[in-house]
């Protein structure tokens, strides 16, 4: 399943949690309420969590999210359509959402949420634990001439599929794509800037070995300037990566 699907799911869960926890606060308003005044009730839910970040139901299409539909009528093909119908019912299951819940938190407000972090999130890949285990794995078998060493590795290189105990030629990368995972990830702040071609800033993501982004001066800015960043590359290859096409 895509990063930013998955993503758009823990989204829509905190989205669920608010809304119970406004129920039953309505509701025990409404049963210590004596003087017959009314309290807001589920369609007064906003999208707060994540106000103002740009994004609709009616993009999922466009942005080519959840399953490819393919429809024939005819000897005509019909427009290609997506669908999240699917990863919406796993969520609405794993979340045992009532009827009347899903009223108010319906597959449309899923597919703003998945619009939302399509558009606005970082495609991020998390470092992989595996380096640091190979030192440690170095310094406690005694190099790498060692027997324990040479043991050590033959295993791993079983755990990894070699039919022989040997590490081929690619199997570091597929210690990688097993280690290092591959996710979305939402910065609240970073997508209310607005893009610029000459941005005066740039945001810097450390590896992403935490949680944590840092927006950094490119130049001067002066009190009061706009602070701009570059939704897309603006260098040599400006706009040639997929990603750049959707921001753009």
């Amino acid at each position: 399943m895509e990063p930013p699907v998955l993503l758009a799911m823990k989204m829509f869960c905190c989205y669920a949690q608010q809304y119970r926890t406004q129920q039953r606060s309505n509701s025990k308003n409404t049963s210590n309420n004596t003087d017959g005044r009314c309290f807001p009730d589920k369609s007064s839910i906003k999208l707060n969590l994540f106000h103002g970040l740009c994004g609709d139901s009616s993009d999922v299409a466009k942005l080519e999210l959840g399953d490819r539909i393919d429809e024939q009528e005819g000897d005509h093909t019909k427009p290609t359509t997506y669908s999240l119908a699917r990863a919406y019912g796993a969520v609405c299951d794993g979340l045992c959402l009532s009827d009347e819940e899903k009223v108010a938190l319906s597959l449309d407000s899923f597919n703003k949420f998945a619009a939302i972090a399509k558009r606005n999130a970082f495609i991020v890949t998390t470092k992989s634990p595996f380096k640091t285990y190979y030192e440690a794995l170095l310094r406690t078998t005694g190099g790498r001439s060692s027997a324990r060493h040479k043991d050590a590795m033959g295993q791993l290189a079983v755990l990894l599929g070699s039919s022989d105990g040997k590490l081929s030629r690619y199997m570091d990368g597929q210690i990688e794509k097993k280690c290092a995972i591959q996710t979305s990830s939402l910065f609240t702040l970073l997508p209310k800037m607005n893009h610029s071609c000459d941005p005066n800033a740039e945001v810097c993501g450390h590896n992403f070995v935490d949680c944590l982004v840092d927006v950094v001066a490119l130049r001067q800015i002066d009190v009061g300037e706009e602070i701009t960043i570059s939704y897309i590359n603006v260098g040599r290859n400006a706009g040639k990566s997929s990603t750049d096409k959707v921001r753009r």
